[in-house]
Parts: structure tokens; sequence; C-alpha cells
């Protein structure tokens, strides 16, 4: 028995400490605060850097933007001020160990590779070109035994094709010559096979122009003597056509007013669901969720440095007059100097801040879980 109470007891230990570890691990995700700090320049390119805090510096982050449209992002996991671990996120694949050696990532081993493959294909072609370069040095120093032989045959062939070609120019330019003969001559001196060709060619056009003829006659006589019906027929036609657009109109206009009928029903759902009770104060407890959150996301110090000038002093001097006039709500963030003689804008600004999940996570919590919420997402839904 009491072998089993100890086993009990340890077991009661260990969830204790378990549901203690959760309950600590939701307390600091819950109210230790998120600390950022912002710092950006503007003067033709734009630079900067963010920095994130979590957890008393346990986890840090920063992301940093160049001018020439590099950004980094590196992660890094300290305990108690020593770092663990750096990850390289964005603007490369590496990762730094806590003893700050480098160690190559995936795509630094695929490069190497690619490196290795293409300095093996160059070695390989300086080979074979030296290879090519010995066999021709070799070839040029060998004796030339038959090339008196070879010049002979190559110009034999040279003369032969020459004259085949010629023979070939001549008898084309005769048969031209007979055909424009035979043309200029007339149609007596061409053979008879041309002869009866043009003949049936005249004959086929003399028929097709004698059906087309008839065809026009047909039509001619068709309209004469439906004259009165063509008139009937065609005052038929415009009543119909009338009658179409009439019902399309209709249509129109049915489809018009079935959707303003829907769209005052939707309306007027809308209106008696925004006044209910529990819809009214679903929306005002939403509302502080809302401005808890925006104070918690906005910096509590900051600084804004901005430079601008236009081309004229008396623009410049209108903006500047313009701006001041809100003076009071940005004095204590933002300085403004003037530039009167060139064209430019230079802004220096930095600002930080802390974000508690808590403050407004857990009215979130209590407003989702509520009653009233739960009723308006039901008749939400039913709208």
């Amino acid at each position: 028995m009491s072998v089993v109470l100890l086993i009990l007891k340890i077991l009661g230990i260990t969830l204790l400490c378990i549901l203690g570890l959760i309950i600590l691990v939701l307390l600091l995700v819950l109210f230790a605060p998120i600390r950022y700090k912002v710092k950006g320049a503007y003067n033709e390119d734009i630079d900067g850097l963010v920095k994130i805090r979590w957890l008393f510096a346990g986890v840090k982050t920063t992301a940093v933007k160049k001018g020439d449209d590099s950004l980094s992002v590196l992660a890094k996991v300290t305990v108690f001020g020593i770092p663990i671990k750096k990850i390289q996120v964005v603007g490369g694949d590496k990762e730094v160990g806590a003893d700050g050696h480098v160690k190559p990532g995936k795509k630094d081993k695929k490069n190497k590779k690619k490196k290795g493959k293409k300095e093996e294909l160059a070695v390989n072609t300086v080979q074979q070109t030296g290879d090519q370069t010995a066999t021709e040095v070799n070839e040029e120093n060998t004796p030339s035994l038959g090339l008196t032989g070879i010049t002979d045959g190559l110009s034999g062939n040279l003369t032969e094709f020459s004259q085949g070609t010629q023979e070939d120019i001549s008898q084309g330019a005769q048969e031209e010559l007979t055909e424009a003969d035979l043309e200029i001559m007339g149609p007596d001196a061409q053979p008879e096979d041309k002869k009866a060709a043009k003949a049936r060619k005249k004959a086929e056009k003399k028929a097709a122009k004698e059906a087309k003829k008839a065809e026009k006659a047909a039509k001619k006589a068709a309209k004469e003597g439906s004259g009165a019906e063509g008139e009937e027929k065609e005052k038929k036609n415009i009543a119909d056509r009338i009658d179409d657009i009439y019902d399309k109109v209709e249509g129109a206009l049915d489809k018009v007013s079935e959707k303003t009928e829907k769209i005052v029903v939707k309306k007027n759902h809308v209106v008696e669901f925004l006044d209910r009770p529990y819809t009214q104060n679903t929306i005002r407890r939403g509302k502080k969720v809302l401005k808890k959150l925006f104070k918690n996301l906005l910096p509590r110090k900051g600084d804004v440095n901005l430079l601008f000038g236009l081309k004229s002093p008396a623009s410049t001097g209108n903006i500047l007059g313009k701006v001041s006039m809100f003076y009071p709500f940005y004095y204590r963030w933002l300085h403004i100097t003037p530039e009167f003689h060139e064209q430019k804008i230079e802004a220096d600004l930095w600002c930080k801040g802390r974000i508690h999940i808590g403050c407004f996570a857990i009215p979130a919590l209590f407003l989702y879980l509520s009653k009233d919420f739960k009723k308006t997402m039901n008749l939400a839904k039913k709208i």
C-alpha cells in the first residue's frame, strides 16, 4: 500500500510541475513585453534597421535594409545574455553557431558542387583542345605525297560541272524563247492541246455568265410578283421587333425591382440586427479591444528629422505654412527643416515601443466566450 501511495505522490508532483510550467509559459507570453526599435534614413536610397526583443532579450531578431535593395534578417537565441544560436533567416542560407563559426547551408553546398562541375568541364575542354592541336601539328609535319593527283581531279570535276551548268542554262533559254515566240505568233502556231484548253475555258466563262443572267431575271420576277406580300412581311417583322424590345424592357425592369426589393429587405434586417442590445454590447466591447491593440502597437518614443526643399522658395514656404497648422500634434516627434535653394528630400527617424499581448488578448478572449458575441454571430449568419 505504501508503494502505491509513493507512486501516486510522484505522479501528482510531476503533473503539478507540468501544469506549473504551462502556466509560467502562458504568463510569459501574455505579460512579457515584446520590445521593438526601428531606425531608418532616406537620402536617395532607403536604409533601415529593425530590432525585436522578447523574454528579457532571450530572443532577438534584427532586420537590415540597405540601399542596394538587399534585405537581411538575423535571429539570435540567448539565455541570460549568452548567445546559443544565430540563424540567418533572409539574406543568406547560413547558420552561425555559438562559437561564431559559419556553417554552410544547402545553397552553398549546391553552389560548390556546380563550381566543381564547371571546373571539371573546363579542364576536359582544355585537354581536348590540346589533343586537337597536337594532331593538327602532326598532320602538318607529314609529307604531302598525293597532292598533285588530288588537285588534277578537282580541276577536272570543276570543268565538267561548269560545262553541264552551261548546257542546262542554254536549254532553258531555248525553251523560254520557243514559248515566247509561240505566244507572239498567235494561236495558230500553238500546239493543239493548248488550243483545246483555251476553247474549254472560254465556253465555261460563257456558261457562267448566262447562268448569272438567268438568276438575276428570276429574282426580278419574284420581286415583281410578290411586292405586296413583301410589304406585309416587312410590317410583321417591325411589329415583332417592337414586341421583343418591349418584352426585354419589361424583363429588365422586373429584375431591377426584384433587386431593389432584396436590398430593402437586407437593409431592414441589418437595421434590426444593429438595434438589438446584444449586438450593441459586442460592438462596444470590440471597439475597446481595438483601441487597446492600437495603443500597444504605436511607439512610445520616437523622433523624425525631415529636410525638404523645392526649386522655388515660394513653394517650399507655402508647404511649410500649411504643415505648420498642425504643429501642436507633431511638435514632440517631428522636426522639419526647409531648404530654399535646392530640390531634395532627406529623412532620419527612430522609434521604439512595447507590445503587451495580454492587454488585448485577454479582453478579446472574454469577448469571444461571451453570450452576446455568440448571439450576434448566429444572427449575422442568418442575414
